[in-house]
């Protein structure tokens, strides 16, 4: 991916950065998993400075370049932010 276009490549990277940044201290906050929060702040906010297909091509990569016997994570990513995001809206509504 950097090969082809180092200015996105140098801006993915400032997202991962301050994407880490917020999850890390989220996770000092509250406990939640820093990775599918970090996953999640990272894909939305390169789907809203570059646009929907180049975030999904970054995610494809991300996930190609995996250890041998590690399983890409989407799946699970998506899955436990749907399970956040219904525990949260639960406790709203008891509110």
């Amino acid at each position: 991916m950097c090969v082809n276009n180092a200015r996105e490549c140098v801006q993915a990277m400032i997202i991962k950065d301050w994407a880490t940044r917020i999850s890390d201290a989220e996770h000092e906050r509250t406990g939640i998993d820093t990775n599918t929060y970090r996953h999640t702040l990272w894909q939305a906010r390169l789907t809203a400075e570059l646009g929907e297909n180049r975030a999904i091509a970054w995610a494809d990569a991300h996930e190609a370049y995996l250890f041998a016997g590690q399983e890409r994570d989407h799946k699970s990513d998506l899955s436990t932010i749907m399970q956040r995001v219904e525990k949260s809206a639960e406790r709203v509504a008891k509110t």
